[in-house]
């Protein structure tokens, strides 16, 4: 009985703490890397790891080379989850105006740290436009509009206040 909005803001932050957990399962598990970096950022993957296969596949290194360095796109998607979890349960919620506007928060959140970290991504995750935009990216869009939306349309919703009236 407590609302569609008022549990969708109750799971808002924890769904950007799950996120955060799962990109790390990622890193473990070697997918979701990024492109060749040779900046201080850049991690090494093992021998026969996906990296290794698809820099193989793109003749960047030999059979027997260790595959080349590559941005922790999973570590920096895992960190702005972190950064949305703490956002969204330290500051929105102790000053949130309306139900909904954690959920509406967390979409936007996601969308746009989703676009931006797909720009270092490099393992096969489909592409459109010459290469432009993954599907990733497309999927924002839609996150981000409806996140818009939410905040402005629930913030104009009016509130249901308790008084001894009703309670009665």
């Amino acid at each position: 009985k407590l609302g569609m909005w008022k549990v969708a803001d109750l799971t808002a932050p924890w769904i950007a703490f799950g996120l955060s957990l799962t990109r790390i399962g990622c890193f473990l598990n070697g997918c979701c890397f990024g492109k060749v970096t040779h900046g201080s950022m850049g991690v090494h993957f093992p021998f026969n790891s996906a990296v290794w296969e698809h820099q193989r596949g793109l003749n960047l290194i030999t059979p027997y080379q260790n595959p080349l360095p590559v941005h922790p796109t999973q570590i920096y998607l895992a960190a702005l989850n972190l950064l949305t979890f703490v956002v969204l349960y330290y500051v929105i919620r102790p000053r949130k105006r309306f139900d909904g506007q954690l959920f509406g928060w967390l979409l936007i959140c996601k969308g746009v740290f989703r676009s931006v970290v797909e720009i270092w991504r490099d393992d096969d995750r489909g592409v459109f436009l010459g290469g432009y935009v993954s599907t990733s990216q497309l999927i924002s869009l839609p996150l981000i509009a409806l996140g818009v939306y939410l905040l402005w349309n629930l913030r104009r919703q009016p509130r249901l206040t308790l008084t001894a009236a009703t309670a009665a």
